[in-house]
């Protein structure tokens, strides 16, 4: 099990808000709080080495390119060149020393394939020299008014670069950022509610919400199971294509849904239904189910690893997390319906008990906000290895509902 590497991924979205990479984050190790607690060099190189060589990385970033700071040292120690240029690319912090010796080593990471982005970039923290070196330049909103924001977005456009606008956290903001031609977003906004006046989910998606809370009760039967899925035409078909798929590995065909529950058992069924439920929502970026399945994964297995007699509810805690952000309204609007246990709901809407307090270090790790994590009574290597597993696993199932 991968218990001894400590970083978070965060996704990078294009316009139609794809994941097309993903930034590695790195954290120092089971006693730190944060990435400060060690030089940037020796950060890099735990990133590198951890992420990039011991663990399978296309399986952790979903053969996406991988984004790394890279310090002015290990810039000029060329310590990039062991990986190939399609699974990493290059970020140039803001505080690097800028002289002739920096933009040689950034000019043949270039010549050899490698993306060079400018990370926090503003027109005003001098590094306007590295402009015609970049591939990309990340601009953060939270260091900018708009008319700033417009200034810069016309400056790069100008010279032809790519912008990455980051901690894009609402959805005003990434279409405004898509107005001033920016064509790369980092930020929450893909995991938050749009709320218009008036909006509910429709008919079908909300009949598959009211499904989801259903099967996810502790005492679901068999029968329940069965019944449930089989009262959805179109969901019972999806399962019997997915339980009968490579994804799954069964040996031998399924031909019925209550054959499958018997079969997998209701919790292996009851994820499965998750899965697709989550899935059906495709008028939302494709990164909001990954992270839904990882950050449900990622808190039934910290509830495993509590000891705890329920770690089904768990899952349920976290693959519910995600729905305000696909129903399009406040959380304690969508909970309300729905029959769900007083502790879940407590966890959704306040983050309170033991499962909001699991569901609070699912999403800090994931945002890799190491300061927020709090205590839940783990060493930090299992907390590291839940999140590791959690998002293999969420890509492997993402992939075969594709």
């Amino acid at each position: 099990m991968l218990v001894d590497t400590y970083f978070a991924r965060q996704p990078i979205l294009d316009r139609r808000r794809n994941v097309c990479a993903y930034e590695v984050l790195y954290r120092g190790g089971p006693e730190s709080s944060s990435a400060g607690v060690v030089d940037g060099e020796s950060a890099t190189a735990q990133v590198l080495a951890s992420a990039f060589s011991d663990l399978d990385l296309p399986d952790l970033l979903a053969g996406k390119p991988g984004f790394v700071n890279l310090p002015r040292e290990t810039i000029l120690e060329r310590a990039l060149l062991s990986f190939p240029p399609s699974r990493v690319a290059a970020e140039i912090l803001e505080d690097a020393a800028i002289d002739v010796d920096l933009i040689e080593a950034i000019r043949e990471l270039r010549t050899l394939g490698y993306r060079v982005a400018l990370d926090d970039f503003t027109l005003q923290d001098g590094r306007n020299a590295l402009l015609p070196f970049a591939d990309i330049v990340k601009v953060d909103l939270q260091l900018l008014t708009s008319e700033e924001l417009g200034q810069t977005a016309s400056v790069l456009r100008s010279m032809g670069i790519t912008m990455l606008a980051e901690k894009v956290e609402t959805a005003e903001e990434f279409d405004q950022c898509a107005r001033l031609g920016f064509e790369l977003f980092q930020g929450y906004f893909f995991a938050r509610p749009e709320l218009v006046s008036g909006r509910r989910l429709d008919e079908g998606r909300g009949r598959l919400v009211g499904l989801l809370a259903e099967l996810h009760r502790p005492d679901i039967t068999i029968d329940d199971v069965a019944r449930g899925v089989e009262n959805h035409p179109s969901l019972a078909f999806q399962m019997l294509r997915l339980l009968n798929s490579a994804a799954i590995g069964l040996h031998r065909n399924v031909e019925s849904i209550r054959e499958a529950v018997i079969l997998l058992g209701t919790r292996k069924v009851t994820e499965l239904a998750s899965v697709l439920v989550l899935a059906s929502h495709d008028h939302k970026p494709r990164e909001l189910l990954t992270l839904g399945l990882s950050r449900a994964r990622m808190c039934e297995l910290i509830g495993e690893r509590l000891g705890r007699h329920d770690p089904d509810s768990f899952f349920t805690v976290g693959i519910f997390s995600v729905l305000d952000a696909l129903a399009d309204r406040p959380m304690e609007e969508v909970v309300e319906a729905l029959p769900l246990s007083a502790d879940v709901v407590e966890a959704l809407v306040s983050r309170t008990g033991i499962k909001g307090l699991v569901l609070e270090a699912a999403i800090a790790y994931e945002r890799a906000e190491w300061d927020s994590l709090p205590s839940i009574g783990l060493p930090a290597a299992d907390v590291s290895g839940a999140y590791l597993e959690a998002i293999d696993w969420a890509s492997s199932m993402s992939k075969a509902v594709a």
